[in-house]
């Protein structure tokens, strides 16, 4: 099946699929959202559409996973763009990410470095043991080329496609303010919408310039998109009240503390954006790392509160799951 061809039958039957998961229904809605609120192109979602149903999934979970694996081909990377260079006023940018990760794929680690400076987290939860590695990360971090030269700030890792960033005041707002969580690694988690961020995960800040990615050759920003592969807890659009402070320019995070808190509460996080993965090379001596600690408990798994089939039902709102489905079908329609 090439990208235009797209029967209407074939597209039903795979709708029906990803509507038999609730991961997969988080999906579907998001893709009908971004339909109606113009931040794909009807023909790019017909191509994109077109290629999910092209790998002929003959199960649900398969058909989720397939919608993930083409959100990951780089065609499809910010295809709900819509501005490819204003950061609007924000001067330093954050990204986050597991302290694991950080040592395996962002560190540059000679082999003559003693392995005592090779701990990728703290040895436990007392205040002396996150203090010296604290201490060790900065000094290791302080050195020049300290960072992997030929890496890449983004994920998934080690082969990465594109990063998510916010304004840092966002960010650190988020950590004095909220005080419904004791961990500052705890509520960064949840204000990003980190929920793959289990209990007992040591997390890291990457903190650099926002005028470093404009010169960088090929790296283009955008608002995230329901195909810039997001975690279970993301929304492209959060309603009128959740514009975020930049605009239509940057997407919202959804919050998982707001969330948990039940269905009354507004979910909205941070302000967020992506861009293709960005070079090391490029931004690497302009990183400042923070550590933020070790996160506390674990989202989404409380039944009918914050699961997967909660969120789905959050956002689908007033909206019928059949109705979506009739409207993304016009899709099978040549334009």
């Amino acid at each position: 099946m090439g990208s235009n061809d797209l029967s209407r039958r074939k597209l039903n039957n795979w709708l029906d699929l990803l509507l038999g998961s609730h991961q997969g229904t988080i999906r579907l809605i998001n893709t009908f959202l971004s339909l109606e609120h113009k931040l794909v192109s009807r023909e790019v979602l017909r191509t994109f559409l077109s290629a999910c149903v092209s790998r002929g999934a003959k199960t649900a979970r398969r058909a989720a996973e397939d919608f993930h694996t083409v959100c990951g081909e780089k065609e499809y990377c910010a295809i709900s763009r819509v501005d490819p260079t204003s950061i609007n006023g924000a001067s330093t940018l954050v990204s986050h990410m597991r302290s694991y990760a950080f040592h395996q794929h962002i560190l540059g680690r000679p082999r003559t470095r003693p392995p005592s400076m090779l701990l990728f987290e703290p040895k436990s939860h007392a205040s002396a043991d996150e203090k010296a590695y604290s201490t060790r990360l900065e000094r290791i971090t302080s050195r020049t080329g300290w960072y992997n030269e030929t890496g890449y700030l983004g994920k998934p890792v080690p082969d990465p496609h594109h990063v998510w960033f916010t304004d840092v005041d966002y960010v650190d707002s988020e950590v004095r303010v909220d005080a419904s969580t004791s961990t500052r690694a705890t509520k960064a988690r949840d204000a990003l919408g980190l929920i793959d961020t289990k209990d007992n995960m040591y997390l890291l800040s990457l903190r650099f310039a926002a005028d470093r990615l404009q010169p960088i050759p090929g790296v283009t920003m955008a608002r995230p998109g329901f195909a810039d592969r997001g975690t279970r807890r993301f929304a492209v659009y959060l309603g009128e009240t959740g514009e975020p402070v930049y605009g239509k320019k940057w997407g919202l995070t959804v919050h998982l503390g707001k969330f948990k808190a039940g269905p009354k509460r507004p979910i909205d996080g941070v302000p967020e954006r992506i861009c293709l993965a960005i070079p090391l090379s490029s931004i690497g001596d302009s990183i400042k790392v923070e550590p933020l600690g070790w996160a506390e408990g674990t989202r989404g798994e409380a039944a009918g509160l914050d699961d997967d089939e909660a969120f789905a039902n959050r956002l689908r709102g007033r909206l019928k799951l059949a109705s979506i489905k009739r409207r993304l079908l016009t899709i099978a329609s040549k334009p």
